[in-house]
C-alpha cells in the first residue's frame, strides 16, 4: 500500500471508533428501571422493568430473606428490612430500594 492508501485507512478507522463510541453512549444512556423504590407488603409482589434496552437483564437481591427477585424482574417481599434490587444490563447496573 502507497502512503494515501494508508492515510484513508487511518482516517477510516478513527471514524468507525467515533461512530462506535457516540452509538455506545446514546443505547447506554437509555437504559432505567420503571420504579427507583418501592414498598411492599410481605407476601406481596411487584413487577419491575427495564425500558430502553435489548439486551435481557440479569436481575439479583442483595438480601433474599428481605426480598427475592425471579429472572423477569418480579419482586416478591419475604418479611420486614431493606434490600437492593439490581437488574444487571451488560456492563451498566441498574437498582431499586425495596423496603418491606
Amino acid at each position: 500500500m502507497n502512503k494515501k492508501s494508508c492515510k484513508k485507512m487511518l482516517y477510516l478507522c478513527i471514524l468507525c471508533v467515533i461512530v462506535s463510541v457516540f452509538a455506545a453512549l446514546s443505547v447506554g444512556a437509555a437504559e432505567k428501571l420503571n420504579k427507583k423504590s418501592i414498598t411492599l407488603n410481605a407476601g406481596k409482589t411487584y413487577q419491575l422493568k427495564v425500558t430502553g434496552s435489548k439486551i435481557k437483564a440479569v436481575w439479583s437481591s442483595n438480601k433474599a430473606s428481605v426480598a427475592k427477585v425471579d429472572q423477569t424482574g418480579k419482586v416478591k417481599a419475604v418479611k420486614k428490612g431493606t434490600c437492593k434490587i439490581t437488574a444487571k444490563v451488560g456492563k451498566k447496573k441498574l437498582t431499586c430500594k425495596v423496603t418491606v
